[in-house]
């Protein structure tokens, strides 16, 4: 306890309480601002003792990961390790925090004040008297340990001390010293130790951060393979980004495969992923992507025709079949679709000359049989109705130069009545001159009855040949009007057939706005599709180096000439059957799937891979069509091609079915290429095209080269 001078001649009185309680106020004003500063100093130092593990480990993370140590990790984990080292030092920084008291007393011992502000805060405040104290570890590393990360504090008070006539000065003196008292001084921040090793660790971090990539421990395959996953995943950003922007606004699960295929063309971008890794997500998404693509596939040929991919495929000869396919081909269907209906428009207006209608009715019937073959309820009423227009057209073709020559006959029959009906009118004229009276009708009327025999009959025959000639007027009569009405019917045949035609133009139209959200869907998922195999081919091929090639200018060593050293395996690179010849002192070739064709090598073993069913012949002597051949559909000697864009924007793949793969010492581990084998195991199995007596022998074949 603090002890001060007292005067005797100082009454025997407890002091004033105005006084007192200003002083008091004073004192403990003054020793909250000494605590705020102690409160602040135990919180810097615990953030900076926690720091400096957490930036060590988030500096040596970093540069692992830049010199390609670690293979790959998420941007965010050092300052994850950064961010949980800090919120430790918050956690011990607020367990350090006092009040007023401890403030005292730390005040008393630093600047030798023997207790006076402490004493005097208890005479002022007596609730304030408590104090933390740390409690010891107990013996044992587990017990120091768990002290150390989680610290326990015993909380220790005062009793309350009856006032004297002592305390009004001690508490004046305490608030005199309080007033001058520098906080900075009791408790400075100092640049010590720790925060300059915090200092030199954060400088470390920031260097290791803005370092370039340095793979120094890769070996040059290793750096062919990352450039080639680099190039594969550029593409796949290219074409995600391409597919996001061309997706049609309800494609949500479009859109999120671009978006998974964007993610991956980024990994692969860094140049992190292990080539297994790399293999394994494309192999997943492109089983997503197949699946999208039949769904899509099955929802649309199910629900619309497929017009768009009939008009691409279809050899079209018109002029604007061939513009509609080149607008298709750059996914341009509302413009596709315009030029359907303008066509219509003139097929309607008659503004089609013969020879474009001949070719548009070929087009139909060509559009309408690609239509039927790709099946579908839809696609089979689409083709009926395409068939129907193409027979109208192409009769209307056919009749219309029936028509002009009926027309030609009609104006010459007209031509050839006329004179006839010309020569008529005077025999007619003639006719009642025979009834007038005269003389001569006198004479007439007197003659013998011999005579008028005669003339009666000239007058039957006579009217006998006028009824001729009204029945043969009549006739032409009955032809002409028959000619006309047939050239009528002819007119409405052909005005029906170009009316047909039109309409299937405008459905072809509408079929081509109902699908162009579909097909687009459909083009997007094919484009994806192709890049992720481009990048699985471009992934799995090392770099580009084939297996069993050795490096770009250099030369190998023929096994068993005099160039191999003795001892030396000389056979990297070569062909078995063709490299390897039967001098070889270096070891025999070993049997197995991948080295070729075995009847060239000379004393070869038996090796596994290839399986011994109706085969009695071994080693150099056994080959791989005499066990298969009987058992496997032939193959077909001509190259596949597979179709690309219409105007040349696609790539033509093609695939020789029939020929021998290129030997060479398998080197790649097997856990590498065994997913790759079983999806492709499992789609050759599966397809449709396999027939099912051959479904066995192709799972024979794909066990007898498993890896």
């Amino acid at each position: 306890m603090a002890t001060a001078d007292f005067p005797s001649s100082r009454p025997q009185s407890p002091p004033a309480s105005d006084s007192n309680f200003a002083a008091g106020a004073a004192l403990q004003s003054r020793l909250g601002v000494l605590s705020r500063r102690r409160n602040a100093q135990k919180m810097s130092r615990a953030l900076t003792r926690a720091a400096i593990p957490g930036v060590a480990l988030a500096a040596a993370t970093v540069l692992l990961y830049k010199l390609h140590i670690l293979a790959d990790g998420p941007i965010w984990a050092p300052v994850a390790i950064i961010g949980f080292s800090l919120l430790w030092g918050l956690k011990n920084g607020f367990a350090q925090r006092a009040g007023s008291f401890a403030a005292a007393c730390d005040a008393d011992r630093a600047l030798g004040l023997n207790d006076r502000l402490a004493s005097a805060l208890s005479f002022v405040a007596p609730a304030q008297i408590q104090r933390q104290i740390l409690i010891a570890p107990q013996a044992g590393r587990i017990s120091q340990l768990r002290s150390a990360l989680f610290p326990k504090f015993a909380l220790s008070t005062a009793p309350v001390a009856a006032p004297t006539n002592l305390v009004p000065a001690l508490v004046d003196e305490a608030a005199l010293r309080a007033q001058n008292l520098d906080p900075k001084r009791v408790y400075p921040l100092p640049f010590n130790r720790s925060a300059q090793v915090l200092a030199l660790l954060s400088i470390l971090f920031a260097g290791f951060v803005l370092m370039p990539d340095m793979p120094i421990f890769q070996s040059e395959a290793q750096k062919k393979q990352v450039a080639a996953m680099q190039a594969a995943g550029e593409k796949l950003i290219v074409v995600a980004k391409t597919v996001q922007k061309t997706a049609p606004p309800k494609a949500e699960a479009e859109k999120q495969l671009a978006r998974q295929l964007e993610k991956l063309g980024q990994k692969m971008v860094r140049g992190r992923m292990t080539k297994r890794a790399a293999l394994t997500e494309i192999g997943e998404l492109k089983n997503q992507l197949e699946k999208a693509k039949q769904k899509n596939s099955a929802a649309q040929s199910g629900q619309l025709p497929q017009i768009a991919e009939a008009l691409r495929d279809a050899p079209l000869q018109s002029s604007v079949g061939r513009k509609v396919q080149q607008q298709l081909g750059e996914n341009k269907a509302e413009e596709a679709a315009k030029s359907l209906e303008k066509l219509a428009d003139q097929l309607e207006k008659g503004e089609v000359s013969q020879a474009e209608k001949k070719k548009a009715a070929e087009d139909l019937q060509k559009t309408a049989q690609d239509l039927r073959s790709r099946g579908g309820e839809a696609n089979k009423k689409a083709a009926d109705q395409l068939e129907q227009a193409a027979k109208q057209l192409q009769s209307q073709g056919q009749q219309s130069p029936q028509n002009q020559q009926n027309d030609a006959g009609q104006k010459q029959q007209s031509g050839q009545k006329n004179p006839s009906q010309q020569g008529q009118n005077p025999q007619n004229q003639g006719q009642p001159k025979q009834n007038q009276s005269g003389p001569q009708g006198l004479n007439q009327q007197k003659q013998s009855p011999n005579q008028q025999g005669q003339q009666s009959q000239q007058n039957q025959s006579g009217g006998q040949q006028q009824g001729q000639k009204g029945q043969n007027q009549q006739q032409q009569g009955g032809q002409k009007g028959g000619g006309e009405q047939s050239g009528q019917g002819e007119q409405q045949s052909g005005q029906q057939g170009e009316q047909g035609a039109a309409d299937a133009l405008r459905d072809m139209a509408s079929g081509l706005r109902q699908g162009g959200a579909s097909g687009q869907s459909s083009q997007n998922l094919q484009d994806m599709l192709s890049k992720m195999r481009e990048a699985e081919n471009q992934t799995g091929s090392n770099g580009g180096q084939q297996f069993g090639q050795g490096k770009p200018g250099s030369t190998s060593l023929k096994a068993g000439s005099s160039e191999c050293p003795p001892g030396a395996d000389c056979r990297q690179g070569m062909k078995p059957g063709k490299d390897l010849i039967s001098t070889d002192p270096h070891g025999l070739v070993k049997g197995g799937a991948g080295l070729g064709p075995r009847n060239n090598a000379q004393g070869v073993q038996k090796g596994g891979g290839v399986s011994n069913k109706k085969s009695e012949r071994t080693g150099d002597k056994r080959r791989y069509e005499d066990v298969w051949s009987d058992r496997l559909p032939k193959t077909r000697a001509k190259i596949d091609r597979i179709k690309g864009k219409w105007g040349g924007s696609g790539e033509i793949e093609q695939m020789p079915t029939k020929g021998e793969g290129k030997g060479g010492q398998v080197k790649t581990p097997y856990y590498e290429v065994y997913e790759s084998y079983k999806r492709d195991a499992e789609e050759a199995v599966g397809r449709e095209n396999v027939p099912p007596a051959y479904k066995q022998p192709v799972k024979d074949y794909f066990e007898s080269i498993k890896p």
